[in-house]
């Protein structure tokens, strides 16, 4: 089972997304995120079977309940891995590093079960954001990058981040498809 660890975005973050997705959506060279598919991955976790699944289930189940809801923004566009060489385009999270936390937490206790492996030796720092379009060739570089810059400034509102989900990923031919396999909440601010 294909799985990875994430937090949704609500529906009128998703509606105003989707509005930013549309000024790329002429460019040939790059294929949106679907709109209802937005998430901020914490882990990939890849390939694990059932009993990894119910082991990573119990983690995220002691984890998610020490960690308080989040209050955040999505706030302008970026690239990775590089403007040189646009693969993804991202919207930031903005949320005073609690993403980071959660991820930290989760990661350390995932990779001491041995149910998440590094995708390589190169120590890389989760950075909470989006991906709102792949770039599957590297022709109007240019274009992309005027098009992005229109969006500096953009941000939503303020939303909530209340739970933590366990999602399986089937890649299908029209694009992936995600199912929840369990939702987590976090701890209510008090």
């Amino acid at each position: 089972m294909r799985c990875f660890i994430a937090v949704d975005m609500p529906k009128g973050i998703k509606k105003q997304m989707h509005s930013v997705q549309k000024g790329f959506e002429t460019f040939e060279n790059i294929r949106l995120v679907n709109t209802k598919l937005l998430h901020c991955t914490l882990l990939f976790l890849g390939d694990i079977n059932k009993k990894q699944v119910e082991d990573a289930k119990s983690i995220i189940a002691d984890i998610a309940p020490s960690h308080d809801t989040i209050k955040c923004t999505l706030k302008s566009l970026g690239v990775f891995p590089n403007p040189a060489h646009i693969k993804v385009i991202w919207t930031g999270i903005q949320d005073n590093n609690q993403l980071a936390g959660i991820q930290k937490s989760l990661e350390a206790a995932l990779k001491e079960k041995r149910i998440y492996r590094p995708p390589n030796s190169r120590a890389q720092k989760f950075m909470p954001h989006i991906t709102i379009a792949r770039v599957r060739s590297p022709g109007n570089k240019g274009s992309i990058l005027g098009q992005i810059e229109k969006n500096t400034t953009f941000e939503t509102p303020v939303f909530e981040i209340s739970e933590i989900k366990l999602k399986e990923s089937i890649l299908l031919s029209g694009g992936p498809e995600y199912h929840d396999i369990a939702a987590y909440k976090l701890r209510e601010h008090t």
